[in-house]
Order: structure tokens, then sequence, then C-alpha cells
């Protein structure tokens, strides 16, 4: 029965926030899917929808995460936790 609650509990889809670090890297799923979307230029339904549908098929087993890029000045919470996530995830163009 917890292992259902921790389930439906998260969201399908988790938005990248500073405050939800701990939780996205520290809960129980190890494993995580990231979209990575410019605002600028929002990914196409098919591609969203994609992602959405993988979210369900996966939920309980991987995190989907969606990871809005900040602007390459911004020196907000956002934009630090951003970059230091991004450091540790090895990724070196958003």
């Amino acid at each position: 029965l917890s292992r259902w609650v921790e389930d439906t509990m998260l969201p399908l889809v988790v938005p990248y926030l500073p405050d939800y670090v701990d939780m996205i890297f520290g809960g129980p799923l190890k494993m995580h899917a990231i979209l990575a979307v410019d605002p600028a230029d929002p990914p196409a339904p098919p591609v969203r929808d994609a992602f959405y549908h993988a979210a369900q098929r996966h939920r309980g087993k991987v995190m989907h995460i969606v990871m809005f890029k900040a602007p390459a000045d911004a020196d907000d919470e956002y934009g630090a936790a951003l970059r230091d996530t991004l450091a540790f995830l090895k990724v070196t163009e958003f």
C-alpha cells in the first residue's frame, strides 16, 4: 500500500524547481527522464504527448521531469540551481 501511495502522490511529470531538487534526485525513483524545454521554442505537440505517454507507462519506475531553460545570464535561484544540476548531470549544451 505504501508503494502505491508513493507512486500516486507524485505528479505524472514533475517541473524542475530548486525546491524539488532533493525530492527529484534523492527520492525513491532513481531513474529519470528529462525533457529540456526552451520556453521561446516549446516542443511540438507530438513530442510533448510522447513524453506524457511515457510518463503514464512508466509511472512508479521513472521520474519524468520538465526543465525549462533559463536565460544564460539568469542570476536568480532557478538559474543557479539549473546550472548546478546541469553540471552534475554533465550536460554541456542546453
